[in-house]
């Protein structure tokens, strides 16, 4: 049987780009293209996912947001690292990123980020209902808060679910100190730049 597709997967601004990183820094293959701030292949958004994409990412990590709207596909074995976040400081970071990144006028009150902190727990439910339909995959559940506190508890865990001979603590190196709420800026610029001097 093919390798396992390992999907780093949440609803946006979860802290999937960390996990991504973490991964490629451990000695994981990953599918994306290391210049974009998201660590993310463009194919990843079709809806639905291509075969030809999938076989690609055997054995190897990629991010798929949301994968229930992305319709991960029967035939395929997944390993699934679901990252959680506090509702309300990710729909904080999701209003920040469609602001100054998407160049959209939000709405950035308590009622648009209630609205969006209860579509976050709407779309986790969605993904159990999809993986009913998955015959091959298996899935651990992270917490973006507990990467940040406990980062080589966090990459101990991930490296005994994926069975992989990954650096755990190039892994754990990866994160930066930062308080779990919402910031200003984006760290991932940075993270960007250190990717491609790596």
């Amino acid at each position: 049987m093919a390798a396992p597709i390992v999907v780093v997967a949440g609803a946006p601004r979860c802290g999937s780009t960390l996990l991504m990183r973490m991964l490629y820094m451990g000695g994981l293959e990953v599918v994306a293209n290391l210049g974009r701030i998201s660590f993310e292949d463009a194919r990843a958004a079709a809806v639905p996912l291509s075969a030809t994409f999938l076989r690609d990412c055997q054995g190897r990590a990629v991010k798929i947001l949301d994968p229930h709207r992305h319709q991960l596909m029967e035939g395929f074995a997944y390993e699934v690292l679901w990252l959680h976040r506090d509702p309300d400081q990710q729909a904080q970071s999701q209003l920040k990123f469609l602001r100054d990144v998407g160049g959209m006028p939000v709405q950035a009150d308590r009622r648009t980020r209630r609205a969006i902190a209860r579509s976050i727990v709407e779309d986790y439910q969605a993904f159990q209902r999809l993986r009913a339909g998955l015959s091959c995959h298996r899935i651990l559940e992270l917490h973006f808060e507990r990467l940040l506190t406990a980062p080589n508890t966090c990459a101990v865990r991930i490296v005994e679910f994926l069975e992989r001979p990954l650096d755990r603590l190039r892994m754990a190196e990866v994160v930066i100190p930062r308080p779990p709420t919402c910031l200003a800026g984006f760290l991932e610029l940075s993270m960007t730049d250190a990717v491609r001097s790596a």
